[in-house]
């Protein structure tokens, strides 16, 4: 005859996975969340990894790792770190190559970190992260803020095998270069303006990348046009001065 079950179990109502999901062939258990307005996933990431740690809240045999968006930030950030570099070295085998310098090719990538100030001071004041987009903005500056040191170092290049010293002919190439270079970076940095102050739909994804194109663009430009010679007379150094009563050399009168 039928046994009521309570004779020979004790009953319990509980909730229990319907899937096992794993993760590396290991057991995973997850959890799932919506970032806030003004969070990023890298400070949500690294705030929870705190949190645990600080708290010891992971029991024995447990280990955190981040998948979806967080891992695939972490691996783009990797490749980018890459392409930069690469798109660095590839920018100063071409000036090198056209330019039949190596000095003069390093020279102008002295305004590479110069447009990287720019970037980070200006996703600070505007509270942007950096996201993919911004970094795409940042390898696509690499061949955009040289251009305007391109055009000094040409014109000095000139100046120099016309038998001007060097520090004149750096000092007259930004001089005879002025307006061609305020050009180039207004042309460079306004055309970028409009996807900075969008506000349609989506102009939160894309306004990162217009705002560090445009911060880049002009705070290079602006320390290329200040620092540049700065830096190359310091190293470069006075010419040294003939001794009044020296005699002329051979040929000269």
């Amino acid at each position: 005859r039928p046994i009521p079950l309570e004779t020979v179990a004790d009953v319990v109502d509980a909730r229990s996975m319907v899937q096992i999901y794993r993760y590396d062939k290991r057991r995973t258990v997850k959890i799932l969340g919506d970032l806030k307005p003004g969070a990023t996933m890298s400070g949500i990431s690294d705030a929870m990894a705190r949190a645990i740690e600080d708290q010891k809240l992971l029991p024995a045999g447990y280990t955190l790792g981040n998948t979806g968006m967080i891992e695939m930030m972490e691996d783009t950030i990797a490749d980018f770190g890459e392409a930069i570099l690469l798109a660095t070295f590839l920018t100063l085998l071409t000036l090198a190559a056209i330019l039949e310098s190596w000095k003069r090719p390093a020279l102008i990538l002295l305004t590479l970190p110069m447009g990287l100030i720019g970037i980070v001071w200006a996703l600070a004041l505007t509270g942007k992260a950096i996201t993919m987009l911004v970094m795409l903005g940042s390898l696509m500056l690499i061949g955009i803020v040289v251009n305007a040191a391109i055009l000094v170092v040409d014109k000095m290049a000139q100046h120099i095998a016309e038998g001007t010293s060097r520090r004149e002919a750096m000092l007259t190439a930004m001089v005879e270069e002025f307006r061609p270079v305020l050009m180039v970076i207004l042309a460079s940095g306004l055309g970028m303006l409009p996807m900075a102050i969008g506000t349609g739909i989506g102009s939160e994804n894309r306004s990162g990348i217009g705002i560090a194109s445009v911060a880049g663009i002009l705070v290079a430009g602006i320390l290329t046009m200040t620092m540049l010679p700065l830096i190359y007379t310091l190293f470069t150094g006075a010419p040294k001065a003939t001794h009044p009563d020296e005699p002329p050399a051979s040929g000269q009168s």
